[in-house]
């Protein structure tokens, strides 16, 4: 995504709340692991139901299980 200091890259995962309350703090550790990140975010974002612009568009796909 372009924003107004540059590019900007956004991953995302998505499951249950119990799965991300899993997964956010593994992604944390990662994140950690291999040097950190600069000028970013991590956010949780919750919501009740999809909400699509266009027919076309992709969905990401929604994790089964989150493996330690």
């Amino acid at each position: 995504m372009e924003k107004l200091f540059g590019e900007v890259e956004i991953f995302t995962a998505q499951g249950t709340r119990k799965m991300i309350r899993q997964l956010l703090p593994k992604v944390i550790t990662y994140l950690t692991a291999v040097g950190g990140v600069v000028q970013s975010s991590v956010k949780e974002e919750r919501i009740i139901r999809w909400w699509m612009s266009s027919p076309e568009l992709v969905l990401p796909s929604v994790i089964n299980t989150v493996e330690s």
